[in-house]
């Protein structure tokens, strides 16, 4: 049996010249401890051979799966003056909970504001929730790990609804040997955002998202803000671009520009989430690294710059991918100004946060559907009961002019798992100590 499961194994990948010896030890190993164990003697002998052998091929599994780690995943450097800038800039913006402060896009790990402080969104974890990716993905938002570790959103309408306030801008990390010289200090920009909870006049509809993150930006704040104009994609030669389907170009490895027409005084955003290369806002605009390879990476929306007229963007591509129709959004700044003006005339007026929750005092006579700029995960509780979602944020509605909203998050099982935990703990007890504690009271009751 184990010789025809070796013999299915040897076309994979993770088969290494190390394998097969490590596996013919093992075999080894168990063929003596039978032959042993048959003899009726040395049974000792026996276990002990197979164990050692269980030791020796773990730990040369654990010696390879190391290495390998190092080659293939993220490498970080160790603390230094760059986490120690932009520790500082975060804490002299930092503003909780009137507004959150994000450590910036150019991350120095995959769990910047764990390192550096602050209230950004970029985390890694193996048991991000389902609803916390979707929102991301569904607002622009990219990610590496397949997944797994999402990155900053560096969008002035997401910051808008996520009550982003401050944003650290750094230079890109020199330690990850990819990224380009960049010479820029550690800055800071603000902008002025609605509170952490706001309020909506009514939930919005059971649509859900779209396919476009402009549109579903535009849903969430609640306001249209960019003019999506129509794109046209070309070669470097002057072919235009072929479709790969009703929504997106195709693209091989190459240069590209892609045109499209903004409204004066618009800002200009490209969405290309499976595009692995760069983009450039005409011939004078910031060259931008574009990291999109899906499913394993997916590119974040990004910002080119002030765009009016007609508008050209370099794209080159170092791999196949895609870019999308809809991959250029107008922002007009003066109509996000008025949606975020609307949604701090309506929010909260004050907001104290705790390790556990969130109480916000609400202005008088408020009705609709007050939100938390917080993914609606499981375990959060508004006025006691299950809190409900607003397109993937935690919300409460409020009625009959209630002023104050209080949510708390509570982990799935804790209470269940504590029961738990303490029943185990008694039962423990009462074996450890149940039959001393009877033996006294025996010992009291045959006084005489």
């Amino acid at each position: 049996m184990l010789v025809l499961i070796a013999a299915a194994a040897a076309p994979s990948e993770l088969v290494t010249r190390w394998t097969y010896p490590l596996f013919a030890a093992g075999l080894v190993a168990a063929v003596c401890a039978l032959a042993l164990v048959r003899s009726g003697r040395f049974a000792v002998l026996a276990v002990l051979l197979l164990v050692g052998a269980q030791a020796g091929q773990a730990a040369a599994t654990t010696a390879y799966a190391d290495r390998q780690r190092l080659d293939r995943l993220d490498d970080y450097a160790p603390w230094g003056e760059r986490q120690s800038e932009q520790a500082a800039a975060v804490a002299r913006a930092d503003g909780w909970p009137r507004y959150r402060t994000d450590p910036g896009a150019e991350q120095s790990t995959a769990n910047d504001p764990l390192v550096v402080g602050g209230q950004g969104g970029a985390y890694y974890s193996s048991h991000t929730p389902d609803v916390t990716t979707r929102t991301f993905s569904a607002l622009g938002g990219g990610w590496t790990s397949r997944g797994r570790a999402l990155q900053s959103l560096d969008n002035p309408v997401t910051d808008a609804v996520f009550s982003v306030g401050a944003r650290v801008h750094a230079p890109r990390d020199p330690h990850q040997v990819w990224n380009r010289p960049d010479g820029r200090p550690v800055t800071v920009t603000r902008q002025d955002v609605p509170p952490l909870v706001t309020v909506r006049p009514s939930a919005p509809g059971a649509s859900g998202w779209g396919r476009s993150p402009f549109r579903n930006q535009e849903k969430l704040l609640g306001t249209p803000v960019y003019a999506l104009p129509t794109t046209t994609l070309r070669s470097a030669d002057g072919v235009v671009a072929a479709d790969r389907n009703a929504y997106a170009y195709e693209v091989r490895p190459g240069a590209y520009t892609l045109r499209a027409n903004c409204p004066a005084g618009s800002e200009v955003f490209l969405w290309t989430p499976d595009l692995f290369g760069t983009a450039r806002l005409g011939g004078t605009g910031e060259l931008l690294d574009v990291r999109g390879d899906l499913p394993a990476r997916r590119a974040g929306m990004q910002p080119l710059g002030p765009g009016a007229g007609q508008v050209a963007v370099t794209l080159r591509a170092e791999r196949a991918g895609t870019v999308p129709h809809e991959s250029v959004g107008c922002l007009d700044p003066g109509r996000l100004a008025s949606a975020v003006a609307g949604l701090k005339h309506t929010g909260a007026t004050r907001i104290t946060v705790s390790g556990s929750g969130v109480h916000a005092e609400l202005p008088p006579r408020t009705r609709g559907v007050a939100v938390l700029a917080a993914p609606r995960i499981a375990g959060w509780s508004c006025d006691g009961r299950p809190a409900d979602s607003y397109l993937g944020l935690v919300a409460v509605r409020v009625d009959g002019g209630r002023t104050t909203v209080d949510c708390t998050f509570r982990p799935p099982g804790l209470r269940a798992g504590t029961l738990a935990g303490a029943a185990a703990l008694a039962a423990l007890l009462a074996m450890t100590l149940g039959p001393a504690a009877l033996t006294r009271v025996r010992r009291w009751r045959a006084r005489p």
